[in-house]
């Protein structure tokens, strides 16, 4: 049975917001050429902190739903690829 801990790590303000910044500047990589998913994080991301600063949050967990709203559809560029690959399959292969 695979045991799962939380470990709490000290990471600084600065550092905190380079890995925000860096993962804002690696999503818009990610998704280049696709406005509609570029646009979507963006506005997950900015509804996230605007309601993490409504709420006040401490700080470490602010900086952590920011990062997970910039990187919250991370697999969907995947899942549509394989989707695309079965579609093909079924298309070509299955349905003669």
């Amino acid at each position: 049975m695979l045991k799962l801990s939380i470990i709490k790590c000290k990471i600084q303000k600065g550092d905190f917001m380079n890995l925000i910044q860096a993962a804002y500047n690696y999503m818009v990589t990610y998704y280049s050429g696709d406005p509609k998913r570029i646009n979507h994080f963006i506005k997950v991301h900015s509804i996230a902190k605007f309601l993490a600063d409504s709420e006040n949050i401490d700080e470490n967990t602010k900086n952590i739903i920011e990062l997970t709203a910039l990187m919250h559809d991370i697999g969907i560029k995947k899942s549509e690829e394989i989707i695309q690959i079965i579609l093909f399959i079924r298309i070509r292969f299955v349905n003669k």
